[in-house]
């Protein structure tokens, strides 16, 4: 398919009364919506990516390092993969500028929708130049206000997304803007690649916008196929080296977890119908939710969206809805190519999450849909203009008040949805008790509420209000493992649980059980040991401490453990090389140097006694 080469229009300036109090219209917006978020709290990831993240805490010396490894090298079990340099080095900017104050990170996502949002509006007069003001500060004012974005906004770890996002459309927009200003070409290009590269280092996903271009071109600017692959090249020579770059940096890095059913359910499938059937339904939650975004969670893994064969109602909906846009891009190419534009846009930068061609870290997150809802939301307006037969460039006066009145609508809906909905983000309690509340079905939802309550009942200093979370964190835990068993974390947390108030026995079964889902799970099996050491059942604390040292020998925790339970089991020749270990490796601790002190007495070495006997003493007394 090609199209004859036509003239380029683009939306000439405005006079700045026209645009300037949009624009202010905007902002004020966004600040109604979001302005409380800037008193919140970290939540979810933000400490992993922000106050505990090493390169993070060396402020602009961290910069450099961000570029050459991978963005969560320093979280042990980590996916390493993750490779986002720009993100990392706005937060060492942020740190070195204001410290770790989260208000000042929230402000920051503020600030970054709001030049987003106005981006957004430039790119929307510059690629639709016949298109009335009115209708693209309506689809301005509707991806401001769409619910979808608020995690994105009110999660500060979402930078990346705003960031690739606004480095994204700022691309676009230069890109656009090279075309009739010949004297200028190679400036706006080179400004358009610059940006496209920020984006790419922003976020991975990115790499998927470089379709974005020449669809535009040929599409909205009527080039032909052949010149569109010629004008573009430089942004797919871009995404390459991108690609370079990400591999150099983390090519050495070994991830010690993989994705599993609890994350995607899609792992869990098992035949192709399944399969099949499954991703048509995630694809489908897509459109649901920029439709009908309710309800809203941080996270829809197992159980919430579950695993369904390709004849069931959801997927043949999905199936459906999809040969519905195949058939409106097509049919629109000519006539209305906006249309085709915006569903296009819309399906191409879903495809790199979506588990349409290969399996992602998640099952589905509403930040899959903040850069992709830009396309959905110029389709929309644009099907609401031709199918009511509404004039491009102006409104009716016949029309006026039902375009009114319903776009008035759909905003006042999408405001007060948003505002419930950045309530849910004030801080880690509000997260996971709104996640509880809105994916009842999800093991991951369920364990989060545990794992707080867990930490309310440790903060508690009064017995009565930590007996209630103790109990809540129980039930949760509890309701998560029937939903998926095999949630080792909320297993093992349950054995802690039962451990601290001291019912050993259920203590017992529930570090077995998180054993069983995870053989390698280090913490558990020295939890199971210590159980049993203190029980003088040394034999079986041994196996267990030996088992975890076979997973990882350089563990000081694992170190001490077997150290001590191999002394209390008579087997004071090993209770001495593991001592001797931990010391070697600058592990040593007052336990170690006690036993050590004993083990080397028992062998008749007075000397090595007395030495790890002085240390033991001036352990304590740093203590």
């Amino acid at each position: 398919m090609s199209k004859s080469k036509k003239k380029i229009e683009v939306a000439s300036l405005q006079k700045p009364f026209n645009t300037i109090y949009i624009k202010v219209f905007l902002i004020g917006l966004i600040i109604f919506l979001y302005g409380r978020t800037i008193g919140y709290e970290y939540t979810l990831d933000d400490s992993l990516f922000i106050s505990n993240n090493p390169l993070v805490q060396k402020g602009f010396a961290g910069i450099g390092d961000s570029f050459t490894q991978g963005s969560t090298l320093h979280f042990k079990g980590g996916n390493f993969s993750i490779y986002r340099p720009i993100q990392i080095s706005f937060f060492c900017i942020e740190n070195q500028l204001f410290g770790f104050n989260a208000s000042l990170f929230h402000f920051l996502n503020i600030v970054l929708y709001g030049f987003i949002a106005l981006i957004f509006f430039s790119l929307l007069q510059r690629m639709f130049p016949k298109l009335s003001v009115f209708y693209s500060t309506l689809i301005a004012i509707l991806f401001i206000v769409h619910p979808i974005h608020t995690e994105v906004v009110a999660n500060v770890k979402s930078q990346d997304e705003l960031l690739a996002t606004l480095f994204n459309l700022s691309a676009l927009l230069f890109l656009i803007k090279s075309l009739n200003d010949k004297n200028k070409e190679i400036k706006y290009v080179s400004i358009s690649l610059v940006f496209y590269l920020l984006a790419l280092f922003s976020k991975e996903s990115s790499f998927a916008f470089v379709a974005i271009f020449p669809i535009t071109l040929f599409l909205l600017f009527n080039f032909s196929i052949k010149e569109c692959i010629k004008k573009t090249f430089p942004y797919f020579i871009a995404a390459l080296f991108f690609l370079l770059c990400r591999y150099l940096a983390i090519r050495n890095n070994n991830s010690e977890i993989e994705t599993t059913v609890l994350e995607n359910v899609l792992y869990g499938a098992k035949s192709m119908s399944v399969t099949i059937g499954t991703k048509f339904e995630i694809a489908f939650y897509y459109l649901k939710m920029m439709v009908v975004p309710y309800p809203m969670s941080w996270d829809y893994s197992f159980n919430q969206i579950p695993l369904m064969s390709l004849n069931e109602l959801i997927p043949i909906i999905s199936i459906l809805s999809y040969c519905v846009i195949a058939y409106l891009i097509l049919a629109n190419i000519k006539k209305r190519p906006e249309i085709s534009f915006g569903l296009i846009f819309f399906i191409t930068l879903i495809a790199p999450t979506a588990n349409i061609f290969f399996l992602n870290g998640a099952t589905f997150a509403d930040r899959f849909l903040f850069l992709p809802s830009v396309g959905f939301l110029i389709a929309f307006v644009f099907l609401i203009i031709k199918y009511f037969r509404l004039d491009l460039s102006s409104i009716s006066s016949s029309s006026k008040k039902y375009v009114y009145i319903f776009s008035g609508l759909i905003i006042i809906i999408f405001c007060s949805m948003t505002i419930n909905r950045t309530a849910d983000w004030e801080n880690d309690f509000a997260v996971f008790q709104s996640g509880v509340a809105h994916s009842p079905n999800s093991s991951r939802t369920t364990a989060g509420l545990g794992s707080i309550y867990m930490n309310k009942a440790e903060a508690s200093t009064d017995a009565a209000s930590r007996s209630l979370f103790i109990d809540s964190s129980i039930y949760y835990f509890k309701r998560s493992l029937t939903i998926f068993p095999d949630n080792y974390n909320a297993s093992y947390k349950l054995g802690l649980i039962y451990s601290i108030l001291n019912n050993k026995d259920e203590s017992i079964l529930y570090y077995k059980q998180s054993i069983g889902s995870n053989p390698l799970n280090v913490q558990a099996l020295n939890n199971l040991g210590a159980v049993f050491a203190s029980s003088s059942k040394f034999d079986s604390a041994y196996n267990y401490f030996e088992r975890s040292y076979k997973i990882d020998s350089t563990n000081e925790m694992t170190l001490t453990n077997i150290c001590i339970a191999a002394y209390n089991n008579n087997q004071n020749d090993k209770s001495i090389f593991f001592g001797e270990k931990a010391v070697s490796l600058n592990m040593g601790n007052k336990k170690i140097y006690n036993i050590l002190s004993l083990a080397w007495g028992k062998q008749g070495d007075l000397d090595k006694s007395k030495k790890y006997n002085l240390r033991a003493e001036m352990s304590n007394e740093n203590k």
